[in-house]
């Protein structure tokens, strides 16, 4: 019973780290985009 447990846990433990990571990995590359897209648009406008 305590081995099932201690899986059922370290598994949890282990998909909220990726779902984490992925979730951050997703906001920085919006960000990034967003921000590519502004320069672009800024730099288009000087010219």
């Amino acid at each position: 019973m305590r081995r099932k447990d201690s899986r059922r846990h370290g598994r949890a433990r282990f998909s909220n780290w990726v779902l984490g990571l992925l979730g951050f990995f997703v906001i920085a590359g919006f960000i990034l985009f967003v921000f590519h897209h502004r320069h672009q648009d800024g730099s288009a406008a000087h010219q």
